[in-house]
């Protein structure tokens, strides 16, 4: 590529990023993290990602090489390569468990009523019943259930009827309050999504499934419209698919196959809605 092609893909790639930095620019102001801190983040961000990028090219990551790639000094580069990551906080942990648990409690049978919708299931069982206790100690004996539902009835991820029987609010892990839940999965659904469309920029071979529609000049009742079947739509597709992945992860679990036992391999399949309905001041500028 010519010197005034790279000009131009630099260009245009520093505009798709000023977009991307845009919303999440607006959440940080609103929780307080400033620039500095920030861009100290950034700062880890590149010599970390460089020192493993210099290692898959088959190189020994030395703070020259990884300066040439960032441009950070050697010494900030030390520091940084000095600090140890800490694991992920326990809040972290708890919400993994909770997506697992709701997983369950969508995709297997004794769970699930004939229709295939998810039980309401025994605040308080006996020997001949199955409840919320017998839900949570089907993924871990670790947690209390009884903690576990305090805290899920707090978030507002499930509700007790008047037959004293928890009832499933929502078809997926998203509480309605409890800002660290809802961070969890901010973080982790759009790293992936990210690094696929990062994928498929630096990869011209095997590119990864990632699509959207979009449409402008639309009344907000035909936005409505529309966001409700994209709503009902995903829901359905992503109920199918975890069943399916519980089933075929019990398969692998169980094969005789050394190459799938103890295997590290995963997927994520998101769906998302925008619309600028009650916010104009992004997308109209776009």
């Amino acid at each position: 590529m010519s010197e005034a092609g790279k000009n131009i893909v630099t260009k245009a790639l520093l505009k798709a990023v000023w977009w991307l930095c845009q919303p999440l620019v607006k959440l940080l102001i609103n929780k307080g993290i400033t620039y500095p801190v920030l861009c100290d983040l950034l700062k880890s961000v590149y010599v970390k990602t460089a020192h493993e990028q210099v290692e898959l090219d088959g190189k020994t990551p030395s703070l020259s090489r990884i300066f040439v790639k960032t441009g950070i000094n050697r010494k900030e580069i030390k520091r940084i390569l000095n600090e140890v990551l800490t694991e992920d906080e326990p809040v972290f942990k708890t919400t993994s468990l909770g997506a697992l648990l709701v997983s369950r409690w969508l995709a297997t049978a004794e769970f699930c009523d004939q229709q295939g919708e998810p039980k309401k299931l025994a605040r308080v069982t006996d020997k001949n019943s199955i409840g919320f206790k017998e839900l949570v100690e089907s993924v871990s004996k670790d947690i209390h259930p009884r903690a576990l539902l305090d805290d899920w009835l707090a978030l507002g991820i499930v509700v007790i009827d008047d037959q004293d029987r928890v009832c499933l609010r929502e078809t997926s892990f998203v509480p309605h309050t409890g800002f660290d839940e809802k961070i969890y999965f901010f973080g982790r659904n759009i790293t992936d999504h990210i690094d696929t469309c990062v994928h498929n920029l630096l990869e011209t071979k095997q590119a990864m499934f990632e699509r959207s529609v979009f449409y402008s000049c639309l009344s907000p009742e035909s936005v409505k419209k529309l966001q409700t079947m994209a709503v009902n739509q995903s829901k359905a597709t992503l109920n199918i698919l975890n069943k399916e992945a519980l089933k075929l992860k019990a398969q692998d679990i169980d094969s005789s196959n050394p190459e799938t036992i103890n295997n590290e391999f995963r997927f994520r399949y998101g769906c998302y809605w925008f619309d600028n309905t009650n916010n104009s001041d992004m997308e109209n500028k776009k």
